[in-house]
């Protein structure tokens, strides 16, 4: 065996080591060089069985060796005219391996009869007496080889003899147009080395550009795109190579894709920093444009440079989103009350420019949007806040309107509440017992004109109306504790009296608290309903409310710990606490719920 031959067999052992990497893969492969140009094949399995069955295809090789290691350097390799116009009419791989020191390299450059076409008519543009032609090779890595061999069979699939070759002035009519580059090269170095394929759709067939009277192919460094969210919400972008293996795309100045061609995948980072002078509206559609990303997780492309039209790209995330969605969320929410209350003021709204008391007097504001958060709780178009010297709260259009001015809407009989966001359910009722909060703090606030506006309704009213009728009477004894003025009291027992009230119960247990603090502290009057209460009734959190007002520590401690948080909530942080004294108030003070 001569030197060359071992080489050659070096080579070939290399070769099908690696082709037998991938179990999908089987090499038949040996240097007789009986068929010319073809040193074996490669069969392509759709399985690990690799049996008859499973065999998709064969891809024919042909395996050259050297030891010379310089050729490293510059891995290009002469092909004669003959070899040239085989692969014109055929397809197949050349594998070439540098075997002078181990690890070996391996080199490869796979042929499509419309490649080996192009490189004719290239050599013959050349020089028509020419020979041979010098070609680059691209270097394998094994972890590769799987695609390396179908996308040589692609290539032979679509890029066959049959294909049409259409003059480069062409490009502008193409639609779909895409450049084919080998497995291993970037389109940077493919483009240097000249190993790549223009191809796209000529009235839906497709067609390769004819490359060979090109003179220059430029990478557009930058390119303007638009962007389109799954909203439909356009913004203008850019597309910018920051290496030959990877890109970004920064959209609107607010989100930033990278994309790297290694790892096949992108980060996406996003900003979306406040600013006090900003457009709130165009901050909002750029928010819910990104809110639309997330969870659809899709987003279109488009540009003059895209032939095709849009592209769409699909993604998903290697980690849960849920808690920036609902970040994203949260802040949608608070930039729609923002836009809301600048309509309605005439003003922009910018609380860095203010003072703190300004501050709060606006931020009190933005709680009058009336969101369906407070749908089950308390009705959809009332919401309250104080402002300077008055009390507001939104109605009908959302406008602020003062309670309890002379115009005020909320005197005419005419008010109705809603606790549906589609206004399916309205019945009469006293918008004004809807404001609980720090009553005596209230300039001008009126419990006549409060108790005038009850009206008793022609039908039932919705469930939580009698809770909020009940928490005001609650809100009126609050008062009187902090002002010690029975007015508070004495318009409290007046609505317990109302049939709003159904819960009998509770009216006692408020009755009692209200006559208790009339009497500075003397039970006498009410202890046969409160022993009723405590003997009898079904509820802990009564029997213990009635057992705290009696001060019998053994019965209040027994229920206290039957209890729900919220029921001991319901005591800990109400009115009736003030009534708690000596042990049971050691002992709510010691639950870490009272």
């Amino acid at each position: 065996m001569t030197d060359q031959q071992i080489i050659e067999q070096r080579a070939v052992s290399e070769v099908a080591r690696i082709i037998s990497s991938d179990i999908r893969l089987r090499p038949e492969i040996n240097i007789s060089d009986k068929i010319p140009y073809v040193d074996g094949g490669i069969f392509v399995y759709n399985s690990g069985k690799r049996n008859n069955e499973c065999l998709d295809f064969q891809v024919p090789v042909q395996v050259k060796g050297t030891e010379k290691k310089a050729f490293d350097s510059h891995p290009k390799f002469s092909f004669k005219k003959d070899m040239l116009e085989y692969y014109e009419r055929n397809s197949g791989i050349l594998f070439f391996v540098v075997s002078e020191t181990t690890p070996y390299t391996t080199y490869y450059r796979n042929f499509s009869p419309t490649q080996a076409k192009q490189i004719l008519k290239s050599l013959k543009k050349q020089n028509k007496n020419q020979k041979s032609i010098t070609l680059n090779l691209t270097r394998v890595d094994q972890k590769d080889i799987w695609k390396i061999v179908t996308s040589s069979h692609y290539l032979s699939e679509v890029f066959n003899s049959q294909a049409r070759i259409v003059n480069v002035n062409a490009v502008d009519n193409l639609k779909n147009v895409s450049v084919t580059i080998p497995v291993g090269e970037t389109i940077q170095t493919a483009l240097k080395k000249e190993q790549y394929i223009i191809s796209g759709l000529l009235q839906d067939q497709r067609v390769i550009v004819d490359t060979v009277d090109i003179i220059n192919i430029s990478i557009h460094k930058v390119i303007n795109v638009s962007t389109i969210f799954p909203n439909d919400h356009i913004e203008p972008s850019s597309l910018e190579w920051t290496s030959e293996t990877s890109f970004r795309i920064v959209i609107g100045k607010f989100i930033t894709v990278i994309f790297s061609i290694d790892t096949k995948r992108f980060d996406i980072n996003w900003d979306f920093k406040s600013s006090s002078d900003r457009d709130w509206q165009l901050y909002y559609d750029k928010l819910n444009a990104f809110k639309a990303m997330l969870e659809k997780r899709q987003l279109n492309f488009k540009s003059d440079v895209f032939n095709d039209g849009s592209t769409t790209l699909h993604f998903s995330f290697s980690k849960k989103i849920n808690e920036t969605l609902k970040d994203v969320y949260s802040k949608l929410e608070n930039i729609k009350r923002i836009i809301w209350l600048e309509n309605i003021l005439g003003k922009s709204y910018a609380t860095q420019a203010l003072d703190i008391t300004s501050q709060n007097v606006l931020n009190k504001l933005l709680e009058l949007y009336p969101s369906v958060d407070f749908n089950q709780d308390v009705p959809f178009l009332l919401h309250e806040t104080i402002m300077a010297d008055n009390y507001y709260l939104t109605y009908e259009n959302h406008e602020l309107k003062n309670v309890f001015s002379n115009d005020s809407p909320f005197r005419t009989n005419h008010v109705t509440i809603s606790n549906t966001e589609d206004k399916t359910m309205f019945t009469k009722g006293n918008p004004l017992a809807l404001i609980k909060d720090k009553l005596w703090t209230i300039p001008n606030y009126s419990t006549s004109i409060v108790l005038e506006n009850f009206i008793h309704p022609l039908k039932s009213f919705p469930s939580w109306y009698e809770g909020e009728v009940n928490n005001l009477v609650l809100s009126y004894i609050e008062a009187f504790d902090h002002t010690q003025n029975n007015d508070w009291l004495q318009s409290a027992l007046k609505i317990l009296k109302f049939d709003i009230l159904t819960n009998q119960e509770l009216v006692q247990i408020n009755t009692a608290q209200i006559c208790i603090r009339q009497l500075d502290g003397d039970i006498r009057p009410v202890s046969n309903s409160l022993y009723n209460i405590m003997q009898n009734s079904p509820e802990a959190q009564y029997r213990a409310a009635a057992a705290l007002m009696l001060n019998i520590i053994a019965v209040f401690s027994v229920n206290w710990r039957q209890m729900s948080v919220d029921e001991k909530k319901g005591i800990s942080e109400y009115p009736l606490m003030k009534l708690a004294y000596g042990k049971i108030k050691e002992i709510i003070d010691s639950d870490k719920y009272g």
